[in-house]
């Protein structure tokens, strides 16, 4: 008995570590590594397919964007108007080592036109300017990148004479003593959300940082931030796999969502 219990156990821990592999298929519900580690910004003209323009700037697919409330919600530069771009927070790299993860972000407003900072310290912990990409142009097969090493949350709003009296900049650390590592980010819209909890503050208000800020067309987009419980156990202990063990007859439930594998389709943008 001891012997088949011993078999049980390690059968069970091969099946439970197996689960996650199902989903590491191709299609739009593959099962993305847990932590953040790498944070891109991306802005385009609303004539162009966030496909192409992620194309063009070598980022991810659809399913590393940083999604909103709702699925319509993700635009950064939502209310901006017809002749402004969208502007997308995208996971560019991920892990499953959460030594490589981003632990915190803060913003800082700058009046409009002024350099961003280097670097952003707060209570002697660095932080970094995320980056960003604006995909020029209006058609796929005519669209070319230009970068910026700290990226203006407001990009934009010239294209259309707006009027903006505030540039948005994100800052990230992956310092520990920042707190446990990310795992989720979300987006609220709408003023009614400046109290959710763990919204990214702003550095010099200590307030919730309201991403179109000074922007007068745009709407409020707050950006929400989701850590890591801490707890990660061993694979065993974290499986989701039960043992039962019947009048001598084992059986072996391996509990768990299983994604189908599906073929890739492309992903689309959001309508504004």
């Amino acid at each position: 008995m001891k012997k088949l219990l011993t078999l049980v156990i390690c059968v069970s821990l091969a099946l439970a570590m197996a689960v996650p592999a199902f989903a590491s298929c191709g299609g739009n519900n593959v099962q993305l590594p847990k932590y953040i580690t790498e944070l891109t910004a991306i802005s385009y003209r609303i004539s162009v397919s966030y496909t192409d323009a992620a194309y063009a700037a070598n980022l991810k697919g659809s399913q590393y964007i940083v999604g909103g409330e709702a699925a319509s919600k993700n635009d950064l530069n939502k209310g901006c108007g017809g002749g402004s771009l969208y502007l997308y927070l995208v996971k560019s790299a991920m892990s499953d080592n959460a030594s490589e993860a981003i632990r915190d972000l803060i913003a800082v407003y700058k009046p409009s036109g002024t350099a961003p900072d280097a670097t952003v310290t707060v209570n002697g912990i660095v932080y970094y300017p995320v980056k960003g990409v604006r995909v020029e142009g209006r058609s796929a097969g005519n669209l070319t990148t230009s970068w910026k090493d700290a990226f203006n949350f407001n990009d934009g709003y010239e294209l259309q004479g707006a009027e903006c009296t505030t540039d948005v900049y994100l800052y990230y650390t992956k310092d520990a003593k920042a707190g446990d590592p990310i795992t989720t980010l979300n987006i609220y819209m709408d003023s009614d959300n400046r109290n959710q909890p763990n919204l990214v503050r702003e550095l010099s208000t200590n307030d919730s940082c309201n991403f179109n800020e000074g922007y007068k067309n745009g709407k409020a987009a707050y950006i929400q931030i989701v850590r890591d419980s801490g707890n990660s156990g061993s694979t065993f202990n974290n499986s989701t796999s039960v043992i039962f063990v019947i009048v001598g007859v084992v059986a072996i439930i391996a509990a768990g969502t299983v994604v189908i594998c599906t073929k890739k389709k492309k992903p689309t943008a959001d309508a504004e």
